[in-house]
């Protein structure tokens, strides 16, 4: 799939408008690599519906609880809040431990990171400010930061270093 496609595939799993002004909501990335539908699994709410290989979310359900963010093995789910600034975004992810032990350990609040790759594949454009970090027992790590809105629907990519 060229990068194009998948950024309409990405921007049609987006929330309305009118959703987003509601608080916030999941959004699925997944590329569809496997067909775990752990997140489908973990909704109380019967929001997430797994059709193939790409899990579906309703978002008329979807009371933007996170069981899904958590559940996700891949960080593949978020959450998107449009609702605290006018021209960004508060986003929760989980960033997994492959990614956590190399780039990002050691994160603090109101530190700046390089986690969404522009259109030329930099990070420059796609900085985010970390809000919370919370590492996990499980070597994961819960995030929330505050990125510009266009980084809203973007999946997350860190660098790796050895």
């Amino acid at each position: 799939m060229d990068s194009v496609t998948e950024k309409t595939a990405m921007l049609d799993r987006a929330p309305s408008p009118a959703r987003l002004k509601r608080g916030r909501a999941a959004v699925c990335l997944c590329p569809g690599q496997d067909r775990c539908g752990l997140c489908a699994g973990a909704c109380g709410f019967g929001a997430i519906e797994k059709n193939g290989r790409v899990p579906q979310v309703d978002h008329a359900e979807c009371i933007g609880c996170g069981a899904c963010v958590k559940a996700c093995p891949h960080g593949n789910m978020r959450l998107v809040d449009f609702t605290k600034a006018e021209d960004t975004a508060e986003l929760t992810l989980k960033i997994p431990k492959r990614f956590v032990k190399n780039a990002l350990a050691e994160l603090k609040e109101g530190e700046l990171i390089a986690l969404f790759p522009t259109a030329c594949g930099d990070h420059e454009g796609g900085r985010a400010e970390v809000l919370q970090a919370h590492y996990l027992e499980s070597g994961e790590l819960s995030l929330r930061v505050k990125t510009a809105r266009e980084n809203a629907f973007v999946p997350f990519s860190v660098p790796q270093t050895n």
